[in-house]
């Protein structure tokens, strides 16, 4: 059974643009996710969590998190893999390797269908030569 929340989607959102909408009241990022954690009710560490998130659903690589925050990528990775959150230019299944070459044997460009299929065209470029 998934694992259930006590705080609604609502109050996440709140919380986490609140931390970034404040950081710089702050002398670091923790004081702010703590300040904000008190005053939302929770412990500090949920709250980090879901700025993290936040984060990398923003568009922040692993490489970038891990950098920012002193931990090491496959740390990073994990912890987004723990909580459920797709990593991004994944290499394609068999499956999708079929797909990828009829699309682009169609005459679409590996951006082109790369967009089409969501894979990075680095993760399967080398499959069409």
């Amino acid at each position: 059974m998934p694992r259930t929340s006590r705080y609604s989607p609502a109050v996440r959102e709140r919380a986490v643009r609140m931390v970034v909408d404040h950081i710089d009241d702050f002398t670091s990022e923790w004081a702010a996710i703590a300040s904000v954690s008190a005053k939302v009710g929770m412990v500090p560490e949920t709250l980090r969590h879901w700025v993290r998130r936040a984060q990398f659903e923003g568009g922040a690589t692993v490489y970038e998190l891990a950098f920012e925050f002193g931990g090491h990528r496959t740390t990073i990775a994990a912890r987004l893999k723990m909580a459920g959150i797709a990593m991004r230019c994944q290499s394609p299944t068999p499956d999708a390797i079929d797909s990828l070459v009829r699309l682009y044997a169609s005459g679409l460009s590996l951006l082109e269908v790369g967009k089409q299929l969501g894979f990075c065209v680095s993760s399967w470029g080398s499959l069409t030569s």
